[in-house]
């Protein structure tokens, strides 16, 4: 348990030093090109990303074989994600997983975007089922150089 809190804090350094919060309440939401940003978006959520022709959409959480935080498992396990980014030239649905791996990306660059799935919450709890309204992604969007 000490080194999962000891990972968790020095990813949220990491995140809170190098990259910018964006709000998602705010209709008006841009997400600056200079940096990265790192959002929370909640299923069927849709922000602006870039400029207002650019928007993402969380879709759907369509696996969850994440392990539970109150249990000890093998296997970190993985959550596959539906994420769709628009743009004026139309539209890309594409898939990413908390669990980077061959066949199992994390990350993909779209236009000039690179987006990363950088979490998923609420952590599984084996005594309780996750409602599917309840998830929230972390992502981070940022220009692809």
């Amino acid at each position: 348990m000490r080194t999962l809190n000891f990972i968790l804090f020095f990813s949220l350094v990491y995140l809170f030093t190098s990259c910018n919060k964006a709000d998602v309440n705010n209709p008006q939401l841009k997400i600056s090109a200079d940096y990265c940003d790192t959002i929370s978006i909640k299923i069927n959520e849709t922000v602006h990303a870039g400029d207002e022709s650019s928007t993402l959409t969380f879709n759907a959480v369509l696996e969850d074989s994440r392990c539970p935080a109150d249990v000890i498992c093998i296997w970190a396990g993985n959550a596959k994600v539906s994420f769709t980014f628009s743009t004026i030239s139309g539209e890309e649905t594409f898939f990413l997983n908390t669990l980077d791996g061959s066949g199992m990306p994390s990350d993909t660059v779209i236009g000039s975007f690179r987006i990363k799935l950088d979490g998923l919450n609420p952590a599984p709890i084996s005594t309780s089922e996750i409602k599917p309204d309840s998830y929230e992604a972390i992502v981070v969007i940022k220009l692809d150089n």
